[in-house]
């Protein structure tokens, strides 16, 4: 089932052995300076560093593996998102 909460609230004995996939969102990761006219974050370098930080916080809550892939739904302005998967 779906579940719409923060990734980060459980414990870690409550993760254990769970799987996830997380919507990431770019513009709501990077720098105000970095979103551009309509909320378009068109840098990919910046795209690529709001995923990085989201798998980095999935792994210092010792997340076994992560995958990512880009949505194949385009957000509702046009920013590009990702689907990270983490497995603990």
């Amino acid at each position: 089932p779906a579940v719409f909460t923060s990734a980060f609230s459980e414990s870690p004995a409550e993760r254990e052995g769970r799987q996830t996939v997380i919507l990431v969102k770019p513009q709501f990761e990077v720098g105000r300076e970095q979103v551009g006219k309509g909320g378009i974050v068109r840098d990919v370098a910046a795209q690529a560093a709001a995923v990085e930080k989201i798998r980095e916080a999935l792994i210092s809550l010792n997340c076994a593996h992560t995958d990512v892939i880009e949505s194949p739904i385009l957000g509702a302005e046009g920013n590009r998102e990702f689907l990270l998967y983490g497995r603990f």
